[in-house]
């Protein structure tokens, strides 16, 4: 059971370490195409 719970835990934090570093490469392309106009 415990077990399962850390598993779940490391599962929160790679899914919101993946959403930022999507964010974050969203966020360079928006800049760079704004840049570009």
């Amino acid at each position: 059971m415990v077990l399962l719970f850390y598993n779940v835990n490391d599962i929160l934090i790679f899914a919101s370490e993946l959403k930022y570093k999507e964010l974050k490469i969203y966020r360079l392309c928006v800049e760079l195409y704004v840049h570009s106009i």
